[in-house]
Formats: structure tokens, C-alpha cells, sequence
């Protein structure tokens, strides 16, 4: 009887000891967490450049980052708007965790070089126009940077459907919101 006590005693002190290293490994993570997004937040200030992390995961070929973006200021809850180094008017506000700083100081000829870099890639300067039914169907006029008007081509929904292009084209076309998602 008193060996079975001092194995309840013994066990209590365990539970006991082990909810005790849960909390402080707990709380420990939770600060680790907190220095990590004040890294990073230090290092994503307004005029610094950023890549942007796509809000919906493409196929293997879609882009892991677009940009890149200059910080032009935070907002609250670790919300910042960004602008193209490519699109001069495509504004966006997003949060902290979808941006990766490109860390070095980077001039606006180097910024769009790095967005031009991709070999066999095209960089979308504007949508001009749609065309089509329904998401199958649905086309995009695409003019690209460095090509003249004349040049433009009619894209499939999936070929632009990561772009700051389209998210703007939509803004002016807001009843294509619902097809295109």
C-alpha cells in the first residue's frame, strides 16, 4: 500500500513537472515568434524592396515570388502597401508574412532588372481588354513591357491570373470577379 502511494506521489510530481516544461517550452516559442516577425518588420520599412509571396500557390511552373515591390509605408496590423517596381500605379496592401525583404540597398535600375531577369519570361505592363463566356473561354488582351501595342496577344485566365495586371483589370471590370475566381 505505501509503495503504491509513493508511486502516485512520484507520478503527480512528473504530470506536474511535465505541464511545467510544456509551459515554459510554450512561452519560450511564442517570444521566438515574436522576435522572428520583429526581424522582420525592421527590415520591411517604407523604400526598402520586397518580393511578394502569390496569395493562391501556382503549378510547378508559377512564380514563387512577383516583384519586386518598394515599401511605401506599414500600416496597422502588420499590414503594408507596396508598389511595382514594373507597374508604377499598381498599388497593394498586404500583410507582413507575404513579403520577403531583399535584403542590401538595390537601385530602381537593378530592382527592374531582377524583375526582368527570368529567362523566356514576359512581364505584363497592362490588360486592355477580355473576351469570353466563362472561365474556360475567358481571354485577356495583354500588352507586355517593353513591346509596342501592335504586339499585344490574347492570353488564356491561367497565363495572367497571378498578375498585379489583372487584379487591376479587375478593379475597373468588377463583374469579372466572380468568373475569374
Amino acid at each position: 500500500m505505501g509503495n503504491r502511494k509513493s508511486r502516485e506521489i512520484a507520478q503527480d510530481y512528473l504530470d506536474r513537472r511535465m505541464r511545467t516544461l510544456l509551459e515554459i517550452r510554450d512561452r519560450a516559442q511564442k517570444v521566438q515568434e515574436k522576435l522572428r516577425k520583429q526581424e522582420k518588420a525592421d527590415l520591411v520599412t517604407p523604400g526598402k524592396a520586397v518580393w511578394l509571396i502569390p496569395a493562391k500557390k501556382g503549378g510547378k511552373l508559377a512564380p514563387r515570388f512577383r516583384g519586386p515591390f518598394i515599401v511605401l509605408e506599414n500600416c496597422i496590423r502588420n499590414m503594408i502597401l507596396i508598389r511595382s517596381v514594373i507597374e508604377d500605379d499598381s498599388e497593394l496592401r498586404v500583410h507582413i508574412r507575404r513579403v520577403v525583404p531583399i535584403i542590401g540597398e538595390h537601385s530602381m535600375d537593378e530592382l527592374k532588372k531582377m524583375a526582368a531577369s527570368g529567362e523566356g519570361e514576359y512581364v505584363i505592363q497592362t490588360i486592355t481588354n477580355h473576351r469570353g463566356e466563362d472561365k474556360e473561354t475567358l481571354m485577356f488582351l495583354v500588352q507586355w513591357l517593353g513591346y509596342d501595342p501592335s504586339e499585344s496577344t490574347w492570353e488564356y485566365l491561367w497565363n495572367v491570373k497571378d498578375s498585379i495586371a489583372l487584379e487591376n483589370y479587375l478593379k475597373e471590370h468588377p463583374e469579372l470577379v466572380e468568373l475569374v475566381e
